[in-house]
């Protein structure tokens, strides 16, 4: 497999591969995100996206990827400890 040449996001096909589109308006990353933010917190998390710009969108992605990546290792601390 080979390096991509295209600059069109591999996961809607239509919009350039950025990064706020990668994290954010991919219809792909949408679909991800809804499935990883609480479901009492994604409207407000959407909104964020929405109203923010820039460095404040990815501030907030960042801190979304952050206690997601928490949680995830501390499941595993569990699952080591407990399983």
């Amino acid at each position: 497999m080979g390096v991509r040449a295209s600059p069109i996001c591999f996961g809607c096909d239509k919009d350039d591969e950025t990064t706020i589109h990668v994290l954010m308006d991919c219809p792909l990353a949408t679909q991800i995100w809804i499935r990883l933010v609480p479901s009492n917190q994604i409207s407000n998390f959407f909104l964020l996206l929405i109203v923010g710009t820039g460095s404040s969108r990815i501030s907030i992605i960042n801190c979304m990827v952050f206690r997601i990546k928490n949680g995830a290792q501390f499941l595993w601390w569990l699952a080591g400890r407990y399983g």
